[in-house]
């Protein structure tokens, strides 16, 4: 059977974690396996975010496999959403997040769209 490698981070998972999964695995089989990486009981629903993603995978879903042969990058919280405040220059803004987004992500966010820097800035 063939296998993929997944990049899970997660709440109370204290390191990323590689792990190998089969092929046609769905998002509640990765849900079980993220339950055993966490440092302590959690109580509650978790959700599957794929890097970047504004949506959480469902339940149901088959698990996503890379295209490039690359560990695809999964985030596990409870959370559907949290706040990133950015200060620059005496100002503060605030944005909602999903839990899968990268630091790369926000910062692209605040130093383009909010303070109205360059890119290359």
């Amino acid at each position: 059977m063939k296998t993929f490698e997944i990049l899970l981070q997660g709440e109370h998972i204290p390191d990323i974690q590689l792990i190998e999964v089969s092929s046609g695995k769905q998002v509640k089989d990765l849900l079980a396996v993220a339950a055993g990486c966490r440092k302590e009981a959690v109580e509650g629903e978790f959700f599957v975010f794929h890097e970047d993603d504004a949506e959480p995978l469902g339940i149901d879903d088959m698990l996503p496999e890379s295209e490039n042969g690359q560990p695809m990058p999964l985030h596990v919280h409870r959370c559907r959403s949290v706040v990133a405040m950015v200060a620059f220059n005496g100002v503060g803004k605030g944005h909602e997040f999903r839990p899968g987004m990268t630091i790369a992500a926000v910062k692209k966010w605040a130093a383009v769209t909010e303070f109205g820097m360059r890119p290359a800035d």
